[in-house]
């Protein structure tokens, strides 16, 4: 079984837009040095390339960047707590799917659409197809299930999804 070190660590609040994308955007790269990443490649819209192996996946929201490496397609995906409106509901949710937290669908459904480099463009096209743990979601996509492990530590929403064939997740939170 193949385990998936996911490495969450703290990003500055209280800054502008731009100053906190920036310093989140540091803390992802400092998250992927740590778990032996160095100067990953990307193309230029910033969709992350297989490098030196290593496919690779990094997400950011207030005060907490991730990053995640792997042989295999990987995507995280995490989200600090927060209301989400109802036009944005209508965008990922549907009614024939389990009721879980919106957060916590946003970022299993994040996760498979950054696992496929498809982006938020496909969030119509994923639906929850079963939930056969409570932490573990099937997400159904472009006619293909896709297995996500999700996580709840403290604020945060955290969701992952790999195309190896068997794997767990450990979540290392320093944020």
């Amino acid at each position: 079984m193949r385990k998936l070190r996911v490495l969450v660590l703290s990003s500055p609040r209280g800054l502008t837009a731009r100053e906190k994308v920036e310093a989140q955007r540091a803390a992802a790269r400092r998250a992927l040095g740590e778990l032996g990443l160095q100067d990953p490649l990307a193309d230029r819209e910033g969709v992350p390339l297989p490098t030196r192996g290593q496919h690779w996946s990094v997400s950011h929201t207030e005060g907490a960047s991730a990053a995640v490496l792997c042989e295999d397609r990987v995507g995280i995906d995490i989200e600090h707590e927060r209301e989400v409106s109802p036009r944005l509901l209508e965008r990922f949710l549907t009614a024939d799917e389990p009721a879980l937290a919106p957060l916590a669908v946003w970022t299993a459904k994040e996760s498979v659409l950054k696992k496929t480099q498809v982006g938020l463009a496909g969030l119509s096209e994923c639906r929850i197809a079963a939930q056969p743990a409570p932490d573990t979601l099937e997400i159904e996509f472009r006619r293909t299930t896709h297995r996500v492990v999700l996580v709840r530590h403290e604020l945060w929403y955290g969701a992952l999804s790999c195309d190896a064939s068997d794997w767990q997740v450990e979540w290392e939170w320093r944020a």
